[in-house]
Formats: C-alpha cells, sequence, structure tokens
C-alpha cells in the first residue's frame, strides 16, 4: 500500500466513523507531494466535508506548500503561505 492509499484510507475512515470529524493533517515531516497524494487529500478533504467536519493541513512547507498551491488544493482547504512554517525555497 503506498503512502497516498494510507492517508486516503486514514481520511475517509476518519469521516465515517466520526460524529462530526474534525482532522488535521500534518505535513511538517513531509518533503514531496505528488498528484496521487493531492489527489488523496481532495477526496479525504470532500468525504470529511460531505460529513459535516472540517479538515485543515499544517506545516506545509517548501515544495509541498508550492504543489499545493499551483493545485488550488492550498486555497481550497483555507491555507495560507502566511501560515505556514516557511516560505517557498528560493529557485523552488
Amino acid at each position: 500500500m503506498t503512502v497516498s492509499e494510507v492517508l486516503e484510507r486514514t481520511l475517509l475512515e476518519a469521516a465515517r466513523h466520526a460524529a462530526t470529524p474534525r482532522v488535521v493533517v500534518d505535513f511538517e515531516r513531509l518533503r514531496f507531494l505528488d498528484s496521487s497524494g493531492v489527489h488523496a487529500l481532495v477526496r479525504g478533504y470532500h468525504a470529511v466535508n460531505d460529513a459535516g467536519g472540517s479538515l485543515t493541513v499544517r506545516n506545509a512547507t517548501g515544495v509541498v506548500a508550492r504543489v499545493l498551491h499551483i493545485t488550488g488544493v492550498a486555497e481550497a482547504l483555507g491555507m495560507s503561505v502566511l501560515d505556514q512554517k516557511d516560505e517557498y525555497p528560493k529557485g523552488a
């Protein structure tokens, strides 16, 4: 099972099993995010939102933050570059 599959499964289970899920995904140690990870995050976001809950991403930095912003996922989740620990690295 891939990391993105584990992320998606975990988010979907949280949406199913909590009365009003409030999910925080901490990306502090994440250094890479590809389209499968973005897809898992978006599916999880929709599942949690449909269950009446909220999903927040914390500590997305560097390339991960950049991917989230370029894809529009950051804005959909209410993220801001100013909320992150670091800004994008120069040249990223």
